[in-house]
């Protein structure tokens, strides 16, 4: 943990260090789905695996109450990479681990600040089969927007305090 407050926690995590997510990969009767269809039958049916994955790069996570989307900055071999925005129902914070759901759309955020959305077309049919509410799409854009501007003013996750922020 890097810093914890009332309403954000940090955490660090280091290029080779385990993480346990949730997966569809490896539910059986899913081999044949498509990327995509075994998200959808994930948010579906909340079946999934919990799976260790290995870190490929060292990153921050910016957890924030009632935020609808985390920020991670990413560096390899200290060189920074620049951010990745997850879009995700507001965490839950308890002592040994976060909990959220993966609410399908991302970002990605060159260091020049340029955002390029990830799996729109996957989300808007994930609302179009109502396993995102239309009220967890309108937070989401609304989440999207004020990440915006947090960007263009260099505030939160993308301050340039962070910037120099390394592992002591």
């Amino acid at each position: 943990m890097v810093r914890a407050g009332e309403n954000e926690l940090v955490t660090f995590e280091c290029a080779g260090s385990i993480g346990r997510y949730a997966s569809s990969r490896g539910v059986p009767g899913r081999e044949a789905l498509s990327r995509s269809e075994r998200k959808f039958l994930a948010l579906e049916t909340l079946e999934f695996r919990l799976v260790d994955v290995a870190a490929p790069i060292d990153t921050l996570h910016f957890w924030r109450s009632g935020r609808f989307a985390r920020v991670i900055r990413g560096w390899r071999r200290g060189e920074f990479l620049g951010w990745y925005v997850n879009f995700e129902k507001p965490p839950v914070v308890h002592a040994d681990r976060v909990i959220t759901m993966d609410l399908v759309l991302d970002a990605l955020v060159a260091r020049d600040g340029g955002w390029t959305w990830k799996d729109e077309a996957d989300f808007d049919e994930a609302v179009r089969r109502g396993l995102v509410t239309p009220d967890e799409a309108v937070e989401v854009r609304a989440e999207a927007s004020r990440l915006k501007t947090e960007l263009a003013e260099r505030r939160g996750p993308f301050a340039e305090s962070w910037d120099s922020w390394r592992p002591s």
